[in-house]
């Protein structure tokens, strides 16, 4: 077993689930892309021959014991991630580039919190940036 499929049944084992061979795949193939992806995105990383039906239910049942989340939507596409970077109900920062419209996950920023109006309740709050990745930065910088 890879040291990422480890780490996978480990996050399955203390949320409570039992880790099922597509759960394990799913869950790999999130850990190894480490960005955000869609549900097609998952299912070609899977190389998975399950049905669609099969792979959206691991999916919402993996949302719904928060061992993923669903970190943000781009291009109409709704992006998940593992939820072991965040806490219920702060995430960590998401820089989607511009240019090559990569989305870099910054797990080592603590993003500020936000006091709320009386009588508002936080339920969870999420940063997106944009701008120019280091790559795309350097690059535009070079020209």
């Amino acid at each position: 077993m890879t040291t990422i499929a480890a780490k996978a049944v480990e996050m399955l084992k203390q949320g409570g689930v039992r880790p099922t061979r597509v759960r394990v795949s799913m869950l790999e193939a999130m850990l190894e892309a480490g960005e955000p992806l869609g549900r097609e995105q998952i299912a070609q990383r899977m190389g998975e021959n399950a049905n669609k039906v099969t792979l959206y239910r691991t999916l919402h049942s993996l949302v719904e014991t928060g061992i993923v989340h669903a970190a943000l939507i781009r291009e109409r596409v709704q992006l998940y991630e593992p939820s072991h970077h965040c806490s219920k109900h702060l995430c960590h920062p998401h820089f989607v580039c511009t240019a090559c419209h990569k989305t870099i996950c910054l797990t080592e920023v603590t993003p500020p919190t936000v006091d709320l109006p009386a009588g508002f309740r936080l339920e969870r709050q999420q940063l997106q940036m944009e701008g120019l990745c280091s790559t795309c930065a350097m690059a535009e910088h070079e020209t």
